[in-house]
């Protein structure tokens, strides 16, 4: 991994022949070096046990992980559960797109999704943990064919550590999306967590999370695909 004073050097035309580096090199040679060690974060369990919104819902949901892999930039080695400090989401990479659930406790770093944004951005819900909004889709992955929005679950993140989930009311987290539109009313189940006892639900306390969304959004005849893992927006539980 370059240092700081390599990547400089590089930069400058400093590299021995003369020559100077395009600029997307430097960039992605930077970013690798600043980059945390990204984690594979995973679909919510037990999406589709909650098919109707009920406030006794609350407690259906995420299930514990039983296992997580960390893999490095360049895919590499597996790295222990207990060595994944930070988790990291982004919608570039998907990586919140595969088998396991981020867990309870975990920090947790967002980029903004590229495709998803609550309306209104900032929301609010009470303590019985339900959630009802419109995820507008940014304008340019708005299909022109109908198409399914997955939205496996969110991950909801207070002072940069995962402190509870939601779960979605439609059956596996999908929704359909009509052609050309650019919003879709969803709902989702609340709950927060207990890093002592991640099975056990709890009501969120009040303060402000960023919601970080799980999912897909893909067009019917498997033309498209676009991942939307991020944060969709902020929300309020007073």
């Amino acid at each position: 991994m370059p240092t700081e004073s390599e990547l400089r050097a590089l930069l400058h035309g400093e590299g021995g022949d003369g020559s100077r580096l395009d600029a997307d090199r430097i960039i992605r040679l930077a970013r690798a070096r600043r980059r945390p060690k990204r984690v594979a974060i995973g679909a919510l369990s037990g999406l589709a046990a909650a098919a109707v919104v009920v406030p006794v819902a609350v407690g259906v949901g995420v299930g514990v992980p039983q296992e997580m892999s960390a893999m490095d930039d360049s895919g590499g080695a597996a790295l222990a559960p207990e060595t994944a400090k930070e988790w990291e989401a982004d919608g570039e990479a998907g990586a919140l797109s595969t088998s396991v659930e981020v867990p309870c406790g975990a920090a947790m770093s967002s980029a903004d999704s590229p495709v998803l944004a609550l309306v209104p951005t900032s929301v609010t819900a009470d303590a019985a943990g339900l959630l009802g909004a419109e995820l507008a889709i940014d304008a340019a992955s708005v299909q022109e064919v109908p198409a399914e929005l997955q939205v496996r679950g969110l991950v909801l993140v207070r002072d940069g550590v995962v402190s509870g989930y939601g779960t979605s009311d439609a059956v596996g987290g999908t929704y359909a999306v009509p052609a050309g539109a650019d919003a879709v009313p969803v709902s989702f189940v609340l709950r927060g967590c207990d890093v002592a006892e991640p099975e056990r639900a709890v009501d969120l306390p009040a303060g402000v999370y960023e919601v970080v969304a799980q999912g897909s959004l893909a067009s019917r005849d498997g033309s498209t695909w676009v991942a939307v893992d991020g944060i969709v927006g902020e929300l309020t539980v007073g």
